[in-house]
């Protein structure tokens, strides 16, 4: 009996330890296409949803508890064929805030290009080496994404591994025929500048904020809510760097964006000092979320 429980310990244990990285929840919203065919992007959300959930993405040990949370939203928008779609998606992802019981947002980003191809029950392939697929590079570079925002909130540039495959998934589909992995296409916050904007030198500060903003701010804010404040300005301080040598970059609209909401709630309650010296600055950086920040006042 010893044994039988000794052994069921070292299972439970080595499958925590091996667990796969992402808690993600996948929707499939087909209500645009007009087509009784429902079962399929069923199917369609549980391969998707087995795809991000089942795959180890890297070499690194993650307990169940410590899974990233995260949801891709996709929205087919037209059936191109009977394989073939046109869609669009919306990634989130979140991190604990410590002795919080709350989540921040790490990463929330609506990718327009996208268009695919689907076999119902056909494995969804998947080398990081090479382009397989536009679905599974799509997704694959997103994932990427988010583990690398998620381990540089918790160390000072964590997340380069992670990055570094993204930019490799973007190397990879550069003789893709599909949009959204090119620098000469015309939207200029497609894949490709994303994640060449992540990994510019000259926009580390953005990274090195993210760190700044989730260790020093939000992690302490239950316990020196003005010190966490006063690191929350100081990160936002190394944005604004940023902002002053490349004013328009994707990074900078991307964290912003998914920042906006927390960081008016994070200084409503601050000293008038520290909402006189946060204000200028997120006047400079996001004037797109000027009204949201107005209600710091």
């Amino acid at each position: 009996m010893m044994r039988f429980l000794l052994l069921l310990f070292i299972s439970l244990f080595f499958f925590q330890s091996k667990a796969q990285e992402l808690n993600a929840k996948v929707m499939v919203n087909s209500t645009q296409v007009n087509n009784n065919d429902r079962q399929l992007y069923k199917t369609f959300e549980t391969a998707v949803s087995d795809f991000l959930n089942t795959r180890k993405w890297s070499n690194d040990q993650f307990m169940n508890q410590e899974k990233i949370n995260c949801q891709f939203n996709i929205m087919i928008e037209e059936r191109l064929s009977p394989t073939q779609f046109k869609a669009s998606i919306q990634i989130q992802a979140s991190r604990p805030v410590y002795n919080s019981g709350m989540n921040s947002a790490l990463f929330l980003h609506s990718d327009k290009e996208f268009t695919f191809e689907y076999v119902e029950f056909q494995p969804l392939d998947f080398n990081d080496q090479a382009f397989t697929s536009n679905l599974t590079s799509l997704l694959g570079f997103y994932v990427y994404v988010i583990l690398g925002m998620d381990y540089d909130s918790f160390s000072k540039l964590g997340g380069t591994k992670h990055f570094e495959k993204a930019l490799q998934i973007v190397n990879s589909a550069q003789n893709a025929r599909d949009a959204g992995w090119k620098s000469n296409e015309k939207n200029m916050n497609n894949r490709y500048w994303i994640i060449n904007q992540i990994m510019n030198a000259q926009l580390a500060s953005i990274r090195n904020a993210t760190y700044q903003y989730h260790r020093d701010g939000l992690d302490n804010m239950y316990k020196q809510p003005d010190q966490a404040r006063k690191s929350i300005i100081a990160s936002l301080t190394e944005i604004q760097k940023a902002h002053r040598i490349r004013p328009a970059n994707v990074f900078q609209q991307i964290w912003m964006n998914t920042k906006s909401e927390e960081i008016m709630k994070a200084f409503m309650g601050a000293t008038p000092e520290d909402k006189t010296v946060i204000l200028p600055i997120l006047t400079e950086i996001d004037p797109n979320n000027i009204n949201q920040y107005n209600r710091i006042k």
